[in-house]
């Protein structure tokens, strides 16, 4: 009777402390699972690493790309395709009409080319490679090429009287745009330096586009030596040609 009471005293007692947590429990079931984060694949890509942003007519300049791949791979065709037009994709070989020679090797790797544009004006331009049979494009870029504002004293007369008129001429090319908002002739009885400020005569200005020549009728003051320079704002940037100068002659008189 005893021993009965007993076991049903440690029957309750085991089941208390399974119920409050004191006695760990073996779970069962399906386990839940784990997911695997996959990494995506790579594509090939091409990209432009270094350009400039300008050039100069007949000038050289190098431009930088990289083709960048996963694995190790030989390809046969990388190059830069450029021309006067934007292009948008999807592009052909022929979407741009130049492209400088064609380079192969393995990659990833980055490649160099230099190139000479002779005519001005913006051009759009992207590095290309073909992998596996696949054409693989960078963005587009662009360069402007031009040539710097230059101004020339192109004519002046070989005899000058005084009190007569005379006639000085000169041209004014290159420039980004070509923009010229004014053009004239500085001068003076004195030599001068590459600064406006040192003379102290402006002839009546003038505009116009480059290239583009301009003359200008003056008038002969008294006998001396006059120092001249022609002078222009081409795209918002002064220049100055070399200086020149006239010597001006007496005008003749008979006596008795």
């Amino acid at each position: 009777m005893i021993r009965g009471k007993l076991t049903y005293i440690f029957i309750v007692i085991i089941s208390l402390l399974i119920s409050s947590g004191c006695v760990d429990q073996q779970q069962t079931g399906t386990p839940m699972p784990t997911t695997i984060p996959t990494t995506p694949a790579v594509q090939p890509s091409v990209e432009i690493l270094n350009a400039p942003a300008t050039a100069i007519p007949g000038e050289s300049f190098d431009i930088i790309w990289g083709v960048n791949n996963l694995t190790e791979k030989t390809i046969s065709h990388t190059a830069i395709h450029y021309g006067s037009q934007s292009r948008v994709e999807p592009l052909t070989l022929t979407s741009y009409p130049n492209l400088t020679p064609v380079m192969n090797g393995t990659i990833p790797a980055n490649f160099s080319t230099s190139v000479i544009i002779n005519e001005t004006g913006i051009k759009y331009f992207r590095a290309h490679a073909i992998i596996d049979g696949v054409n693989y494009w960078s963005t587009e870029k662009i360069i402007t090429v031009y040539s710097p504002a230059t101004i020339t004293v192109t004519s002046i007369p070989n005899r000058v009287v005084e009190s007569t008129n005379f006639v000085i001429k000169w041209k004014v090319e290159g420039g980004t745009n070509g923009e010229i908002s004014k053009t004239g002739l500085i001068w003076d009885l004195k030599k001068g330096n590459m600064n406006i400020t040192d003379y102290s005569n402006y002839t009546p200005s003038m505009a116009g586009k480059t290239p583009q020549e301009f003359n200008q009728t003056m008038k002969a003051p008294k006998s001396s030596t006059i120092f001249f320079r022609a002078h222009a704002i081409v795209d918002g940037i002064e220049i100055l040609s070399d200086e020149k100068q006239i010597t001006i002659y007496p005008e003749y008189t008979s006596g008795y």
